[in-house]
């Protein structure tokens, strides 16, 4: 399901002009949404690395880890998200999160290295600094990440011939500026 892209299907409008959304789509919203959340102490620099975040006590990750317990946080429904056994649905959570983290920290690499606005590098349309941006991450997202180009067709809206293309793309690209994901 794409990120980005609600179709009809995902949601009805009731006769009052209310919206209701299907439950794939708000399972999705959470889980992706949860992982962005918990990812929030590390951007703002309150924790020091990945690793440290399972430690944060006023973060959630710890206790889905199983690292910390608190009464108040239902790790039962996020767990059945991702498997049936607590120890696959933790792992598999945790390679989840992580995969966010790493993408996380490419779009800045990226934007760092061309000098533009984060936001620029994952916004949709065909603006020729965004096009570039975006390609260079596809490349590395695929390469280094093992992101797959439907996924991350997904994550940028894009289609996935055109997340394909930009790895492609951007190969040429990569090689011709020197640009380097790791200093």
């Amino acid at each position: 399901m794409a990120t980005s892209s609600v179709t009809r299907e995902d949601y009805h409008v009731s006769p009052r002009g209310v919206v209701h959304f299907s439950l794939p789509l708000l399972v999705h919203y959470c889980i992706t949404g949860d992982s962005y959340i918990l990812l929030n102490p590390l951007r703002a620099k309150l924790v020091p690395d990945y690793p440290g975040l399972k430690h944060f006590p006023y973060c959630g990750h710890g206790v889905l880890l199983g690292k910390r317990h608190n009464d108040w946080q239902n790790t039962d429904y996020v767990w059945s998200q991702f498997g049936k056994s607590p120890s696959r649905a933790r792992r598999l959570y945790h390679e989840f999160v992580k995969k966010g983290y790493d993408f996380g920290r490419l779009v800045d690499r990226v934007a760092g290295l061309l000098h533009i606005d984060r936001d620029n590098v994952t916004r949709p349309g065909r603006y020729p600094e965004t096009v570039e941006a975006r390609s260079v991450l596809c490349y590395w997202a695929a390469r280094e990440l093992g992101v797959s180009t439907l996924e991350l067709s997904k994550r940028l809206a894009i289609s996935q011939p055109t997340a394909s293309q930009s790895v492609k793309r951007s190969e040429k690209l990569v090689a011709d500026r020197h640009l380097k994901l790791i200093d």
